[in-house]
């Protein structure tokens, strides 16, 4: 298996509303999913979100190299702007797991560790976890997702990538990264 280097960074996703909902009444994984490839597509369908969206996919200013949003600082001025809209939007931070330093990034906020996602970023923001794949060799790990529709487990993960490749499932040769995904909670 190639290395990973696991991106890391902010990315501004769109909130995820279940309420009542548990896993166990949830039919599918993509309603409960909460990971990185929640966020929003340009164009937009909202007009007072375009000029933020414009920003936050075309602006080189508000991401880095790795696709993401290198700064808190950023990440919360992009989801301010986009909150303006009638949309809901939550900051999430991407990083190699929960004894990461990079969380440090963080300073002194409240996080809700959602779990980890298997993710291109690079380019898109697409997710394996979220589009889960139907063979029978995934049956198995597809029974370890969390309530956030995400493995809690590095090696889960790893190992759903894996045989992903092994069994040469749709792009399986996409540059796919296994990231740790924690929500910033905001003070209301």
């Amino acid at each position: 298996m190639k290395e990973m280097n696991t991106p890391v960074g902010f990315l501004v996703v769109l909130a995820k509303e279940i309420k009542g909902e548990s896993p166990e009444t949830q039919p599918n994984n993509r309603y409960r999913y909460s990971g990185v490839g929640r966020v929003p597509a340009l164009p937009t369908d909202y007009q007072e979100e375009e000029d933020a969206m414009w920003d936050y996919v075309c602006n080189p200013d508000v991401k880095d190299e790795t696709n993401l949003i290198p700064s808190l600082d950023k990440a919360e001025e992009l989801h301010k702007r986009l909150s303006q809209g009638r949309r809901k939007f939550e900051i999430v931070f991407c990083c190699q797991g929960p004894d990461s330093g990079d969380l440090r990034r963080i300073e002194s906020r409240k996080i809700e560790p959602l779990g980890y996602d298997v993710v291109t970023i690079s380019a898109c923001y697409w997710s394996l976890v979220e589009v889960f794949c139907r063979s029978d060799w995934a049956t198995t790990l597809k029974a370890r997702l969390n309530e956030f529709g995400l493995f809690n487990n590095r090696r889960d993960a790893e190992q759903y990538l894996e045989g992903y490749r092994s069994h040469g499932e749709p792009d399986s040769d996409a540059d796919f990264d296994v990231v740790y995904v924690v929500r910033i909670l905001t003070e209301k």
